[in-house]
């Protein structure tokens, strides 16, 4: 199963769910597609956790895989990733 959702209030904006377990790298496409028809253009960047790594997704929208790295990540793509909409 593939879910999307937004940074701020984390709202629903598309899920899918596939047959047998695929690598969640090769669900990325489809899971971009359907967020771009559901809801246009609005998107511009996609933050995956590490099982995204490899993924298959090319297309205008960012994507940036999680990495292990407690404590360095940048301040201010923290603040902007623990954003809860309040």
């Amino acid at each position: 199963m593939s879910v999307a959702v937004t940074s701020k209030g984390g709202w629903l904006v598309g899920a899918k769910s596939y047959t047998g377990n695929p690598y969640e790298g090769h669900t990325l496409a489809e899971q971009m597609k359907q967020v771009v028809n559901l809801i246009g253009n609005k998107v511009s960047e996609a933050h995956v956790d590490m099982g995204y790594r490899g993924h298959d997704y090319e297309g205008a929208i960012t994507v940036r895989v999680d990495k292990r790295q407690r404590g360095r990540t940048p301040r201010p793509l923290w603040r902007w990733r623990k954003k809860t909409g309040n």
